[in-house]
Parts: C-alpha cells; sequence; structure tokens
C-alpha cells in the first residue's frame, strides 16, 4: 500500500512533500517529483532539495515557490481551485 500524500507550505519558502516515490528533475526554476498516483511540478526561483529520502517519502524543497500542479488527475481543474471551491 502506498503512503498517504501530504503537503505543507512554509510562507511560500519551505516546502514539506511526504508520499514521494521519485524526483524526476531538479532545477533552480522546477522540481518534478512523483507520489504513487500523481505527478507534481513544483515552480518558482531559487528551489533546491534540502532532504531527500526515499525510504520514508519525504522531500523538502527550500526556495520561493510560486506554483503547484499536479497531473495524473482525473479532473482537470488545478489543485487549488478544487481546494478553495
Amino acid at each position: 500500500m502506498a503512503s498517504a500524500h501530504t503537503l505543507t507550505m512554509e510562507n511560500r519558502k519551505k516546502l514539506l512533500l511526504g508520499g514521494i516515490v521519485e524526483v524526476v528533475s531538479s532545477l533552480d526554476k522546477t522540481i518534478i517529483a512523483k507520489t504513487a498516483e500523481n505527478t507534481l511540478t513544483i515552480s518558482g526561483s531559487g528551489l533546491r532539495v534540502t532532504k531527500l529520502s526515499l525510504e520514508d517519502g519525504t522531500l523538502i524543497i527550500d526556495g520561493t515557490i510560486d506554483d503547484i500542479k499536479y497531473s495524473g488527475l482525473s479532473s482537470s481543474k488545478s489543485f487549488f481551485k478544487r481546494i478553495f471551491k
């Protein structure tokens, strides 16, 4: 069974993710990571991975976070539109 996916953001400067199974790409402006069900694309500036542990599924990103997009969802609505209906 896949671990639950969690997302916690602190002041758009730090992003803590749980349930990560793979980091596909890590660049200054874009980080792409996978959960068991979805792919996340995190965009911003000065992004860097400060912690990655695939054993416990933890990913911590520092930098200025401007956008988080999920792909692989059945809904075409954006992540934030689904949360803030």
